[in-house]
């Protein structure tokens, strides 16, 4: 990690390809995360989030989300937006493609699947799961040394 002004980290290598540059200011802290495209751009995403109060203390950790034996969390945000409350958890482990898209599968195995399916020449997987108001859509990725898995959780309201 390396920075080039007070309250900023430049991430280059955490989640490669993925490029994560985060500051804080104000009270907030912003984060990009980018990564080139196949059109000889860039895309990526953009959060936001208001810093708690120092006088608040601590707020409480989301909680785990489900992953194999061994895999390290990159980063969890929760986000709260109009309708719905957002866990997304980035995780890496040694595990294959294969045995990754197999716990999830297994794991949600009692949920609506949506979404089975490899992508990108199976180097990528997206699965998509559904019950009552909780929908997860998972990515997993085929890495050198293993897989990265992009777990994103959604509770959404009532109505």
């Amino acid at each position: 990690m390396s920075s080039g002004a007070p309250g900023v980290a430049y991430e280059p290598d955490a989640m490669a390809p993925w490029h994560l540059l985060t500051r804080v200011e104000d009270g907030y802290v912003m984060t990009v995360q980018v990564q080139p495209s196949n059109g000889g751009g860039t895309y990526g995403y953009l959060a936001l989030g208001r810093l708690p109060d120092p006088g608040d203390g601590a707020p409480p950790a989301p909680p785990e989300p489900p992953a194999m034996n061994g895999s390290k969390l990159q980063s969890h945000v929760v986000s709260e937006d109009a309708g719905k409350t957002a866990h997304t958890a980035m995780l890496v482990n040694t595990y294959s493609l294969a045995s990754n898209v197999n716990f999830y599968r297994e794991h949600y195995r009692d949920w609506r699947k949506d979404v089975d399916q490899g992508l990108a020449h199976d180097s990528l997987h997206a699965l998509a799961f559904r019950r009552g108001r909780h929908e997860v859509i998972i990515t997993i990725h085929q890495a050198r040394d293993g897989s990265q898995i992009v777990l994103n959780s959604i509770k959404h309201d009532l109505l």
